[in-house]
């Protein structure tokens, strides 16, 4: 009976089938009626691979020194919700503040994600503005918000990141650097 049974590869490979299977059905040209069941998998599906990159980019941070599972959370939730990079995000917030929750620069920015409240009050919405910048993920959301508006008007992510930090010309390549090497990072450790 033992024979039968699937070995570690063969559940992976039937994992992943039923992976795609679920994938493709939800990927139909036409509006089919979808039951509770297969909603509920394709949330727990979608929910799976959430805390699976959650996981690698708190990895990530750790072999930067950054050991806060919830400020990998925050970076990843962040990211996903203003469509930046999550290897991205967490690079600018290892270099403004090496993860920490109440750093407080010379020119007043403040928290993990360096915001500079006074400057950026106009660019974020209401529920930000009103918030306290030290909470962790109110700041790294503020930062991801003021990340992408600042891309946005560079035009390029480059001259984003030189916006981000107010002009210091060696940012954007040392954001860019250590986003690359925590994804290295990570491939290498798997």
């Amino acid at each position: 009976m033992a024979a039968n049974r699937p070995g570690r590869r063969g559940r992976w490979g039937i994992g992943i089938a039923l992976i795609l299977a679920v994938a493709s059905l939800g990927q139909t040209s036409y509006q089919a009626p979808i039951s509770t069941e297969f909603a509920r998998l394709q949330a727990d599906l979608q929910s799976l691979s959430t805390i699976r990159e959650v996981g690698r980019l708190s990895e990530a941070l750790a072999s930067a020194g950054i050991e806060d599972p919830e400020l990998a959370l925050n970076i990843y939730g962040a990211a996903t919700r203003e469509g930046l990079d999550p290897w991205l995000l967490a690079a600018v917030v290892a270099v403004e503040s090496r993860g920490e929750p109440f750093a407080r620069s010379h020119r007043g920015a403040l928290g993990p994600a360096q915001v500079r409240w006074a400057v950026w009050h106009a660019d974020l919405p209401a529920e930000l503005r009103e918030a306290n910048p030290y909470e962790q993920r109110t700041n790294i959301l503020a930062g991801a918000r003021i990340l992408r508006l600042k891309i946005g008007e560079a035009g390029s992510l480059w001259g984003g990141l030189d916006r981000y930090s107010g002009g210091a010309r060696v940012y954007p390549e040392k954001v860019l650097r250590l986003a690359e090497e925590l994804r290295r990072q990570f491939w290498r450790s798997r």
